[in-house]
């Protein structure tokens, strides 16, 4: 029964043209980077998640000229003394890729002077306005096609390995 699954999978999906190796590989390559970055994401994640929670205000906002991306400013307070950063998500980056909504939440948020979670380091003084910790839970949706494919794709090879085997006694 498994077996008629296997190859049924096995016929949907497997290569059977240079075309169809060549779509693979093609595949295999995007698959690669887009695991490598969301892999950089999720280190960096797992990094800000464990500095201090502080809040802290918007005190400049400015957007590049095509408004795509967008350099904060931010004031926050740690033991009774005022720090000032600049780094924005979990990526930690001085420029920031936005949407629209992104740009007029930043807008709302600084005209009413809501407060904002900054993440610090005590140790090493790093910090970053932390809006995107929700993000994590794309990352994990986004890998499991990857992980996926590669799993059913291992699964084939190890089928193929074991019918040449079998065939052979």
């Amino acid at each position: 029964m498994s077996s008629k699954i296997i190859d049924t999978i096995e016929f949907a999906i497997w290569p059977r043209s240079i075309w169809g190796w060549i779509f693979a590989f093609i595949l295999t390559v995007f698959s690669y980077f887009l695991v490598t970055e969301l892999w950089s994401y999720y280190l960096n994640y797992s990094e800000v998640v464990k500095w201090e929670p502080t809040k802290g205000r918007l005190i400049n906002i400015e957007y590049s000229k095509d408004k795509k991306q967008v350099h904060i400013t931010y004031e926050y307070e740690v033991n009774q003394k005022k720090y000032y950063g600049d780094k924005v998500g979990v990526s930690k980056r001085k420029w920031h890729n936005i949407n629209q909504k992104n740009i007029s939440n930043f807008e709302i948020i600084k005209e009413k002077l809501t407060p904002i979670e900054i993440r610090f380091d005590s140790i090493s003084h790093n910090t970053t306005y932390a809006f995107d910790l929700d993000d994590i839970f794309l990352v994990y949706f986004i890998l499991i096609f990857p992980f996926s494919l590669l799993a059913i794709f291992l699964l084939i090879i190890f089928h193929k390995l074991i019918t040449i085997k079998t065939k052979d006694l």
